[in-house]
């Protein structure tokens, strides 16, 4: 399944589809077990006064704080207890939900368990707002969904930051490959611009987007691409001058290969 890590989810376009939230106290001892029962839905929890210590189905163990955000991703299978931080009720609030991006289709934003930092102490009152507008007598799914959104955002902002912070050097390198207009510099000249090499632009790059700059280019092309093919104001010749293809049939080419289709299909599917 598709993977967007949560810092991308920063300035991603998407819809989430809240299922449920529940808050559960863990008495002593108490533990949970899903090992061959994988989970039908994403989860995320939020840990009240409680350390929670998970493992998974390979034998991996990841820990969580008191405080923290654990995400899990759906069809994860792992045993976990759970244990008071500081004597106090162990209890834990959790949501599932699933998410889709525009093309509805379903990604995960992580293929295991991930643990969030236990900065925020908004958390908790986001989840306990979800928790309780979802125990409501009537239910307000449009207030739970934009609840959750908001937790989504305040994670994400977090990490983004951070993702952000550590690539500052080529920050005029990145803004340049997302731009919209046609592009014309080569990927030396791009790590000109930063002040460094072409082989640490590519290295750093590699690390903050996973793919080369070249095939970051391409998708960001193809994406844009379709934006603009669910408009009718330009043709697919403007579209493909604007983003730099060169020749139409090669935009077409090119696009066929990553979509399936042609950039002709794709408009007449997306314009009802």
């Amino acid at each position: 399944m598709k993977k967007i890590e949560i810092a991308s989810l920063y300035d991603a376009d998407y819809t989430v589809k809240v299922i449920n939230a529940l808050t559960q106290v863990w008495k002593k001892g108490k533990h949970f077990n899903c090992i061959g029962l994988p989970k039908k839905y994403d989860m995320l929890l939020y840990l009240h006064n409680c350390d929670a210590a998970y493992t998974l189905k390979n034998g991996e163990q990841i820990s969580a704080k008191s405080g923290s955000v654990v995400y899990i991703p759906i069809y994860a299978e792992y045993f976990v207890e759970f244990s008071a931080a500081n004597g106090e009720p162990c209890q834990t609030t959790h949501i599932n939900f699933l998410l889709f991006d525009t093309d509805s289709s379903p990604f995960v934003l992580s293929e295991r368990i991930a643990v969030y930092s236990a900065d925020n102490a908004n958390y908790r009152s986001i989840f306990n707002k979800i928790d309780s507008y979802g125990n409501a007598n009537l239910l307000c799914h449009g207030k739970i969904k934009s609840i959750m959104y908001d937790l989504l955002f305040q994670l994400s902002q977090f990490y983004f930051k951070n993702h952000i912070r550590k690539y500052s050097m080529i920050e005029k390198g990145i803004e340049y490959l997302e731009q919209d207009q046609a592009q014309t510099l080569s990927v030396a000249e791009i790590a000109a611009l930063c002040n460094v090499s072409e082989v640490y632009f590519r290295k750093l790059f590699k690390e903050y987007s996973g793919v080369s700059p070249t095939e970051y280019r391409t998708a960001a092309k193809i994406y844009k691409a379709k934006n603009y093919l669910k408009q009718e104001a330009l043709s697919i010749a403007d579209i493909s001058d604007r983003l730099g293809f060169g020749e139409v049939s090669y935009f077409i080419k090119v696009f066929k290969q990553r979509v399936g289709i042609t950039p002709a299909k794709y408009r007449a599917s997306s314009i009802k």
